[in-house]
């Protein structure tokens, strides 16, 4: 059985799984650098890739260790090759570079909106269509028709910061750690008062969140609302463009299912509100749902050498 050694640098998790042609995750180690960026509030691009390059050959040894394989068990190397931080890629790029050649192993470019897609076929084995992808992370919000399994659509993107940036710049704005999405969704969860914040209203399938941070910025700088009453007003606006947004593809298309994949997919509130929607959800599990080395393993056995069609 084909088993793939795949590599995650984009932006400021380095991760490498082994993936075998079923699905399976033989192995998965990540190293995370949340701590580094929590005092300085976001990623700092060079930092990110100086600990990649630092903490490579460590997470590649403990992927191989405990999935008891060697490089001669792999039949190839895959990595993503885009898009993401240009130094991050780049480490994970030259790396899975000098692999390939000391290994004779073909290299497989991976984009990385496509991992994020084929994450759903690490729990789920198989993708249903047509349906819907919404990818939702703190780089994108993205909102896919898959078409067929060599047609991926984009129907729309954010036009300003993606939901994940939006939540971070939030929870900055209030106070709170980096990351700020999971700091948000406890203090909105404290509380069920909501404000009426406006969003810009994009009459097609586009995001916009720059609207809202601004609400929310004013609010803040008022002085005169609770910081909970703001998290959970900012959380349900946010959600609530992503659900209009489904809801006007689901009318419009044939849609047999919607998949939510990227990190913002593991927002509980998120999960809640549309799963009470009138179309079947599915989500990745959890460790699939950041950047991981187990979604370019299963994008690069999904393509078998060839480019699915992202436009």
């Amino acid at each position: 059985m084909s088993k793939i050694l795949a590599i995650e640098t984009s932006c400021d998790d380095t991760s490498i799984a082994i993936v075998d042609e079923d699905y399976n995750v033989l192995s998965m180690k990540t190293n995370s650098q949340v701590n580094i960026f929590k005092s300085l509030g976001g990623v700092v691009p060079e930092i990110a890739a100086r600990s990649h390059s630092n903490n490579f050959e460590s997470v590649l040894g403990d992927v191989l260790n405990d999935a008891g394989l060697t490089f001669e068990d792999v039949d190839a190397i895959a990595v993503t090759n885009e898009p993401g931080l240009m130094s991050s890629v780049f480490v994970g790029l030259c790396e899975a570079k000098m692999i390939s050649l000391l290994t004779a192993k073909p290299l497989l470019r991976v984009n990385h909106l496509v991992g994020h897609i084929c994450s759903i076929l690490l729990s789920e084995k198989t993708i249903v269509y047509p349906s819907l992808c919404l990818l939702v992370s703190g780089g994108h919000t993205n909102l896919y028709y898959l078409k067929s399994k060599d047609d991926f659509q984009l129907l729309g993107e954010t036009k300003d910061d993606a939901i994940g940036e939006a939540y971070d710049k939030v929870a900055k704005m209030m106070g709170l750690e980096y990351p700020g999405g999971p700091n948000i969704e406890k203090l909105a969860s404290e509380i069920k008062e909501t404000l009426d914040l406006k969003v810009s209203n994009l009459e097609d399938y586009n995001f916009s969140y720059s609207g809202l941070k601004s609400n929310v910025a004013n609010l803040i700088d008022r002085g005169i609302v609770e910081k909970s009453v703001i998290a959970n007003s900012f959380q349900e606006s946010a959600i609530n463009q992503l659900m209009k947004k489904i809801i006007m593809a689901d009318n419009n298309m044939d849609v047999k299912r919607c998949y939510v994949v990227g990190g913002v997919s593991q927002n509980m509130q998120l999960q809640k509100k549309l799963s009470l929607l009138d179309i079947p959800m599915s989500f990745p599990k959890q460790e699939y749902c950041g950047d991981n080395g187990a979604m370019i393993g299963a994008a690069a056995i999904y393509l078998k050498g060839k480019n699915v069609s992202i436009k």
